[in-house]
């Protein structure tokens, strides 16, 4: 259980969590959208407005590419294979009419699921992970309470299993908030490795109450085979 803290605190420090107004969905084709101001004012007709992406590891998305007009905003489309990454996307709009200048720097985020961190969020998973975590340690309570073996057994892979559900959890909400790729692919990895484990799992449980099975069918028939033996059949 300790180990599993210690792993929970360490994944939390080494991800930067950010808040930013905008927010993307990785893969998906998205438009962003930003005012121009003129003194105060919406930029007139007049304007013309050029934006330059580039991500957080420097890799360059948009080079000075001309925003379209719609309304009192400029608009860019972004494409899924420009945010196919997560990361903070730092952005720098340039706006000119010919006489008036300026630029506009800002960030935008982009991760798996395109969803801002909320308390509300937050609260769920985390009392949802502790749930988990409780029906697992109650598991393995349980296991050490059975002598008959198949029972402990089957209690401990359960109290397995259950924090395992925990850690995906746990991933999972961390994963909408993450804009590390290198940390989101680990995510990826670890809730693949899951998918296996839970279904080895399920394997032991079967061979074990299957096997249990068996060496109960076997010892009733030498038990009324006894009996009759013994001249009670």
């Amino acid at each position: 259980m300790k180990q599993i803290i210690i792993l929970s605190l360490i994944f939390l420090l080494l991800i930067p969590l950010t808040s930013s107004e905008i927010l993307f969905k990785t893969n998906t084709q998205s438009d962003l959208q930003r005012p121009c101001f003129d003194n105060g004012n919406y930029c007139g007709t007049g304007f013309k407005c050029n934006i330059t992406i580039t991500r957080s590891d420097g890799f360059i998305i948009k080079n000075n590419q001309a925003m379209s007009r719609t309304n009192s905003y400029y608009n860019i489309t972004l494409t899924g294979t420009d945010i196919n990454v997560s990361a903070i996307y730092n952005s720098i709009m340039s706006c000119y009419n010919g006489t008036d200048a300026g630029d506009d720097t800002f960030t935008f985020v982009v991760n798996p699921q395109g969803l801002e961190q909320r308390q509300e969020r937050t609260d769920t998973m985390s009392r949802s992970i502790y749930l988990l975590m409780g029906l697992g340690f109650l598991s393995f309570v349980a296991g050490f309470k059975f002598k008959f073996v198949p029972f402990r057994i089957s209690f401990f892979i359960l109290g397995a299993i259950f924090i395992l559900i925990a850690i995906n959890v746990m991933l999972v909400a961390l994963q909408d908030e993450v804009v590390n790729q290198q940390i989101e692919n680990l995510f990826d990895v670890i809730v693949a490795v899951s998918f296996y484990l839970y279904w080895f799992a399920a394997f032991i449980l079967f061979v074990l109450w299957f096997v249990t099975a068996l060496l109960n069918i076997q010892k009733a028939r030498k038990n009324r085979k006894q009996r009759r033996i013994d001249g009670f059949g």
